[in-house]
């Protein structure tokens, strides 16, 4: 019983959580610091939207700081074009396919479909990596790109590309972590969210060590 009290308490403690993540997700760069006019910003799609036909449009979930960041380096000027990289990864296809749905939702806001580039056959991050760097190593020989995804899954996604023999400028989003926070509830108090965050960075440990394994990294 007071193991499982201490279990409990270390996985759903928001501080040890974000010291743990302080040592895995990809570090971050300004703004500023990134290039004007790379040919192309890869974000990585990866459960982000899904379909709502009845209620004609797109239901956003997580990982959606992907897409806006992508979208804000596209109007500050800092890449020509957005590449949306991702196919359905469901064991049974659901029929929506997220590079499509993003690609939609892009030009209603204004982005001409010719500054859209899809990548929609991949359904895991090593695929992104080998799908995405065919299309871009055909239109831009010499190219200087952009990698998006969330912080803790850039060092993966990143190592995945340059295996593929591509070196993009990674770009760290959704970051969990910042300024140190010694309050109540981060200190002491449970979070549900500590949890879910967990069960996402198991899953980063996991796939590295797999990738590695079979040669994808």
């Amino acid at each position: 019983m007071g193991f499982a009290a201490i279990l409990f308490f270390f996985f759903s403690n928001t501080f040890i959580l974000e010291e743990v993540l302080r040592n895995n997700e990809f570090p971050a760069i300004p703004l500023s610091e990134v290039p004007d006019s790379m040919d192309v910003v890869i974000v990585l799609s990866g459960g982000m939207a899904a379909g709502d036909p009845a209620m004609e449009r797109i239901n956003f979930r997580y990982n959606t700081d992907r897409f806006l960041q992508a979208l804000n380096l596209y109007k500050k000027g800092k890449a020509k074009k957005i590449m949306i990289s991702g196919g359905d990864a469901g064991l049974i296809s659901q029929g929506d396919i997220e590079s499509h749905l993003l690609a939609e939702y892009f030009i209603t806001l204004g982005i001409p479909e010719s500054d859209i580039i899809i990548e929609d056959k991949s359904a895991n991050t090593h695929e992104n990596a080998k799908y995405s760097t065919e299309i871009l190593k055909e239109m831009y020989p010499n190219g200087r790109f952009i990698l998006i995804t969330s912080a803790s899954h850039l060092l993966r996604a990143y190592a995945c590309f340059r295996k593929e023999g591509l070196n993009p400028l990674p770009y760290s989003v959704d970051r969990q972590t910042g300024k140190r926070k010694y309050t109540l509830d981060h200190l002491i108090l449970p979070s549900p969210e500590a949890l879910d965050h967990w069960d996402k960075l198991i899953h980063e440990w996991v796939g590295v060590f797999m990738y590695s394994v079979v040669g994808y990294i």
